[in-house]
């Protein structure tokens, strides 16, 4: 039996389990290199809720512990329209591991570009404002996301028909302490690993460097690219696409998609910008020069797109373009 459906059937036996005196576990949501999410009742309240669970043959991953952890803690911190919920973390007494999360009926926005293809530019304006307000949120609280990517951004239907986008997965987020004037962080990636997805990870990230939340604005302005063309600017898969995205300018985006004013050009320079002082330092402010833009162009059509790449995975790199100590 392979590992991935070793770890399929060990969770699965959960299903049905109360967990937390509180929890019923109804369905397996999905299955990531963190634990697995479930789709779970919460019986005093008959309430619909989604818990990431670790295993307690797992639980001895110091590492992996703190990661979760981590997330939990930083979930808690945030309160947002467009940040998924953290109700409560904790641990039953055979040491099973659980977050409990509010439930988003819904999909990835990863699957849902891969359905759509691109988007229009009034629903990328959309997705971009809910986006940049969560982010803002978050770095008011001194969390950094780190993995900002589609997969980990969830597409909600309302009742009024309306779409909601909302941030999650904050396993790998950098949450920033002030101690005494200085400011502290736990290191829990070794020197010269980066974790994430290439593709969406920034110039520094990439070269092992430090992070901070400028890292985050200019993911979200790959996902902005994505949305719009339906590529990312450098679909690479080998070392040689990543150092090229560390050491030259990208083109500008027009030139490349030519359905797009010019006017959109110096806004992806900047939030694109391998110098992270020379991006925008706010996402709000990366947001309003966009939808500046946008309102020039209310009759702007983007083509459909009839063949794109699907989602690259999550992996695990050790640059060699630049050996540093990561945060």
């Amino acid at each position: 039996m392979s590992k991935n459906n070793l770890e399929s059937f060990e969770y699965s036996s959960l299903l049905g389990k109360t967990i937390g005196d509180d929890y019923r576990i109804e369905k397996i949501l999905g299955l990531g290199g963190m634990g697995a999410v479930f789709y779970a009742k919460q019986l005093s309240s008959w309430q619909d809720v989604a818990l990431k669970v670790i295993l307690p043959n797992k639980a001895t991953d110091t590492t992996l512990v703190q990661r979760f952890l981590r997330e939990a803690r930083a979930g808690l911190l945030l309160s947002h329209p467009n940040i998924v919920k953290t109700y409560k973390y904790s641990k039953t007494a055979d040491g099973l591991l659980f977050i409990v999360m509010e439930y988003v009926k819904g999909e990835t926005l990863q699957n849902h570009l891969q359905a759509k293809g691109r988007l229009s530019l009034e629903k990328t304006l959309e997705f971009l404002k809910q986006l940049s307000n969560a982010l803002e949120t978050a770095h008011k609280h001194k969390v950094l996301h780190r993995d900002l990517k589609p997969e980990n951004i969830l597409i909600a239907k309302l009742e009024n028909g309306l779409e909601i986008a909302k941030l999650t997965d904050f396993g790998i987020a950098k949450i920033l302490s002030s101690e005494q004037g200085k400011t502290s962080t736990t290191i829990l990636t070794g020197t010269g690993q980066v974790i994430g997805t290439p593709k969406y990870m920034s110039p520094e990230q990439l070269l092992g460097l430090a992070t901070k939340h400028t890292t985050d604005i200019y993911s979200l302005g790959l996902i902005v690219y994505r949305m719009l063309t339906g590529s990312t600017p450098l679909e690479f898969e080998k070392k040689e696409g990543a150092i090229f995205k560390v050491t030259q300018d990208l083109a500008p985006i027009s030139q490349k998609f030519s359905f797009l004013p010019i006017d959109f050009d110096p806004i992806f320079k900047k939030v694109l910008n391998r110098d992270s002082n020379a991006r925008y330092q706010r996402a709000k402010d990366f947001f309003n020069d966009f939808a500046f833009v946008a309102s020039k162009y209310p009759d702007l059509v983007i083509p459909p797109l009839n063949m794109y790449n699907n989602e690259e995975a999550s992996i695990t790199i050790t640059p060699t373009v630049l050996q540093s100590k990561t945060d």
